[in-house]
């Protein structure tokens, strides 16, 4: 009787391993990405850097903006986080939280002045990334702060060109009501 042979050859089993953790995120990033405010804080208070960059440049506010945790997002503010860093996609974290719908974070990140139109490596504004996913409410609150709301995306798309093609009717109606012209 022949040994029988894994169909999953042992170089792949390697490679998982050798990857495994490879974005470089610390125990901070890990807290905020989860949303653990307790963690972030104990980690902070231990003197760990409030804007520690991850293999790709992620911060631990660009993790809590896109997780959604407005408690971390205000603590990370509170404690000096730069609302200006992007990763090396270009997203910051206001990029994240408009992308991912949470308008709360939106508002405080816009409070704290983070820059409004920053460019993801597709040329994707905020503005671009709320149309996209349709977030009216974001899209509403970053005009009315000032964002570029005639931004075009690397493929030549204005929010408004998303809205009419993507049928996001709200995120059109919101655009018209400021004005915006196609």
């Amino acid at each position: 009787m022949s040994a029988r042979r894994s169909s999953f050859p042992l170089s792949s089993i390697l490679l998982v391993f050798l990857l495994w953790g490879c974005d470089g995120n610390e125990d901070l990033h890990k807290a905020a990405m989860d949303g653990d405010k307790e963690k972030v804080v104990s980690l902070i208070e231990q003197g760990i850097e409030v804007d520690l960059k991850n293999n790709y440049r992620w911060t631990p506010l660009m993790h809590a903006a896109r997780g959604g945790s407005l408690e971390t997002v205000r603590y990370l503010l509170g404690k000096g986080a730069d609302v200006s860093l992007t990763d090396d996609g270009g997203w910051s974290a206001l990029t994240r939280a408009s992308a991912k719908g949470h308008t709360e974070i939106v508002r405080e990140l816009i409070k704290a002045g983070a820059p409004l139109d920053p460019k993801t490596n597709k040329g994707f504004t905020p503005l671009l990334w709320a149309a996209l996913m349709e977030h009216a409410e974001i899209v509403k609150l970053l005009i009315e702060a000032g964002a570029d709301a005639q931004a075009r995306a690397e493929d030549g798309r204005t929010a408004f060109m998303i809205a009419v093609t993507e049928n996001h009717n709200d995120v059109l109606q919101v655009l018209q009501a400021a004005g915006v012209k196609p």
